[in-house]
């Protein structure tokens, strides 16, 4: 028996992995990979493969992902950023930030989404900070706040957080317009009998 092992690719832009050919192939446990492109969303397998019965075994969980960024970076321990971010105007003194995060097949579990309420517009200001844990059973995320007093323009931004040896994700930004106070709730009320 003489065991190979053949190394599969994706396309290199996120996609899964290619099992119809290998891109090598080696007899050691070990393969140095050539220069992967900048962006880059890179996933490989490796299966094992007897070389006189032309047998290949068929796993599918023996793989690694290494993503590149613009400047030729590894960010692979980096969490990926959040989706659907989106920001209500304010109802009852309240402002929503809603966003949502489904991990996937060697996504970087985060640790944390760190969020910010900024003033963009006449001039910046941080309104509110606040961090949420992440939950790995939830996909939905919602935070409320005080809605903001001033007139104006602001940017709620979300930055995806990691271990601490961990960089955090680029952050995602969704603009709000804040145009006045919202009206206050009433309190209480009572009912007269007109006679």
């Amino acid at each position: 028996m003489s065991i190979e092992y053949r190394i599969y690719a994706n396309d290199g832009q996120g996609g899964p992995i290619d099992y119809s050919m290998p891109i090598a192939v080696t007899d050691s446990t070990s393969f140095t990979l050539p220069p992967l492109g900048q962006p880059s969303d890179n996933r490989f397998g490796v299966r094992a493969y007897d070389s006189q019965t032309g047998k290949e075994e068929a796993n599918t969980n023996v793989m690694t992902r290494i993503v590149i960024d613009p400047h030729g970076r590894d960010i692979s321990r980096r969490p990926k950023p959040v989706e659907a971010l989106r920001a209500r105007t304010p109802r009852f003194g309240k402002l929503l930030i809603e966003w949502v995060y489904i991990l996937q097949d060697l996504d970087v579990e985060p640790s944390e989404f760190f969020v910010e309420l900024r003033r963009t517009t006449p001039n910046s200001t941080l309104h509110h900070s606040e961090s949420l844990p992440f939950q790995p059973l939830r996909r939905h995320y919602c935070l409320r706040i005080d809605s903001p007093s001033e007139t104006g323009t602001y940017e709620a931004v979300v930055t995806v957080r990691g271990e601490a040896t961990d960089p955090s994700s680029e952050p995602s930004a969704f603009a709000v317009t804040v145009e006045s106070s919202p009206p206050r709730l009433v309190e209480s009320a009572s009912i007269r009998e007109l006679v």
